[in-house]
């Protein structure tokens, strides 16, 4: 549900997420789900700020029950590097919440309750969220540097698959938290949530490296220049292949060779791309040859 836009940013709240807050206040807990939520959009503004400091437009930022997103545009245009320090600064701001927290109960500047109940939430997201699986912030920084040796794709589908596993985990757990007390419900909630957004991720996930890959022609307009890379290749390999080893921002030229080592010619990343999307993901290399003239 839209509830506003500020700066160009849409601002949304689930349903799931009203409906939830409609449960915390027929059990008594609303107090604290509202100031859990409250640390939970003073985290995403961290994401948002940076973001725009570095000239990524955000489209929206969407409240769900057990987290936030922030939608940026063509963030996969953008460096590595500026992706996980991104996704580094929410559990930052995170921890130094919790510093602040613990000052104030320390020098008892209001009730100690809430301060102590502040700290343990805002200290708890912050490691959370450095857990390397999808969708935490950490899942977003263990893609961003496995993406420089094993490629997008398996970057993607790895921390997606240890999501699931996380969330089967969660779930154990939550069995054994409610026998404790029925107020740990949300355990198989948070689960539930967690194995749902990693499964679509994995299912999604070569589909958004495909859409990055064909924005790559703009990365080179706008740097103007990419790192080259040449990777060596037999002609009987299917492009698939190739294109499953892709890196971001680096461009690629595939060398082709025969069964005796020989040169056939070069296939560059851009012809490896269109190729792809007229459907040619299992055609050889050889057989891109001989379509391209090279």
């Amino acid at each position: 549900m839209r509830i506003g836009r500020v700066r160009g940013i849409e601002l949304k709240v689930s349903n799931y997420l009203l409906a939830l807050l409609l449960v915390y206040y027929f059990v008594g807990l609303l107090d604290k789900a509202l100031m859990v939520f409250a640390v939970v959009l003073i985290h995403e503004i961290g994401h948002v700020g940076l973001a725009l400091f570095w000239g990524i437009g955000v489209e929206s930022v969407e409240l769900f029950p057990f987290g936030a997103v922030a939608r940026m545009k063509q963030a996969h245009l953008y460096s590595l590097n500026k992706e996980i320090a991104i996704a580094a600064l929410g559990p930052l701001i995170n921890f130094i919440l919790g510093a602040f927290f613990w000052l104030a109960l320390h020098f008892q500047l209001g009730n100690g309750d809430v301060f102590y109940f502040l700290i343990q939430v805002t200290v708890l997201m912050g490691l959370f969220n450095l857990i390397p699986v999808w969708p935490f912030d950490g899942g977003r920084i263990c893609r961003a540097i496995l993406a420089r040796w094993t490629g997008f794709f398996y970057a993607a589908r790895l921390v997606s698959t240890l999501g699931q596993f996380c969330a089967a985990l969660f779930f154990l757990f939550g069995t054994w938290a409610v026998f404790q007390s029925w107020s740990n419900f949300h355990w198989w909630l948070i689960a539930g949530y967690l194995y749902y957004v990693a499964r679509q991720e994995k299912k999604w996930a070569f589909l958004s490296f495909m859409r990055y890959l064909t924005r790559k022609d703009k990365e080179i307009d706008r740097e103007g220049h990419l790192p080259a890379v040449v990777v060596v290749a037999m002609s009987r390999v299917r492009l698939r292949q190739i294109i499953e080893k892709l890196v971001p921002h680096q461009y690629y030229l595939i060398g082709v060779l025969d069964d005796e080592g020989k040169l056939l010619g070069f296939i560059t990343e851009k012809t490896v791309i269109r190729e792809a999307l007229k459907g040619g993901m299992h055609i050889t290399l050889e057989e891109v040859l001989n379509k391209t003239g090279n």
